[in-house]
């Protein structure tokens, strides 16, 4: 009979060491229009490395409310763009799913080897985590599609006019 024990190392996943919201800070676009959010993120040994890390996730997030965003709820998969230094670039079109004529605001999400999210906040300076003081949402208008409206020409005696206004 052969008794004993073993030892089992966890290993946690990976930190991640920073992110942002890196740009736009804010914009305007009318309902259905495309609007592409870039976002940066950081981690020691995995971003940076020219391609993207399957063990990195990204999300641009969006809300009516400037709150934080870890409460929201409306989050849009974000791509990998490029890498940049150590950093590894995510962009994501949120446009689409601004369906309403209203101020949204944005930030971005990511999560590492399943472990906890992170929040990405804009600042002038480069942003960072979400703080709410330093590192921000960004915040986009989106306005009511453009109306038009169909122009009507008749042609008197070669002469066309318009509104009664001779051209």
């Amino acid at each position: 009979n052969v008794s004993g024990s073993v030892v089992v190392a966890v290993i946690p996943p990976a930190p991640i060491d920073w992110a942002n919201l890196q740009f736009p800070e804010n914009g305007s676009i009318q309902v259905g229009q495309d609007f592409q959010v870039f976002g940066r993120v950081y981690a020691n040994g995995i971003t940076g490395q020219g391609s993207a890390s399957p063990d990195m996730e990204a999300w641009i997030g969006f809300s009516t409310n400037n709150t934080n965003p870890a409460t929201w709820t409306d989050w849009v998969s974000a791509d990998y763009n490029v890498s940049i230094g150590n950093n590894d670039e995510y962009i994501g079109n949120i446009g689409p799913q601004l369906t309403l004529a209203t101020n949204y605001y944005y930030a971005t999400r990511f999560r590492l080897q399943g472990g906890e999210y992170v929040y990405g906040g804009y600042s002038p300076t480069g942003g960072g985590f979400w703080d709410g003081n330093l590192y921000v949402t960004g915040a986009v208008t989106v306005n009511p599609p453009a109306v038009t409206y169909p122009v009507l020409f008749t042609i008197i005696d070669g002469t066309q006019v318009h509104d009664n206004v001779k051209f």
